[in-house]
């Protein structure tokens, strides 16, 4: 899995509108195609693993960036 948080600038502030992508992909030699297809929300991620992504941003953004899927 990965996630990524698209900042123009180290220094930029996330917000609502800042682009976060969420990736699961196979774990196999036999994944083929792009990897867009494979795109889903952080919160997912974070349900599969256990883990909490983007814990330090207030509870309200941080559930409006990790619950969606990017679409870009």
């Amino acid at each position: 899995f990965k996630v990524v948080v698209v900042l123009d600038t180290p220094a930029q502030a996330i917000t609502t509108q800042t682009r976060v992508i969420g990736v699961v992909i196979p774990n196999t030699t036999t994944v083929s195609g792009d990897w867009r297809a494979h795109r889903v929300s952080v919160r997912s991620i974070e349900q599969l693993t256990g883990l909490d992504f983007l814990s330090e941003l207030p509870r309200p953004l941080q559930d409006t960036v990790e619950t969606r899927v990017d679409a870009l």
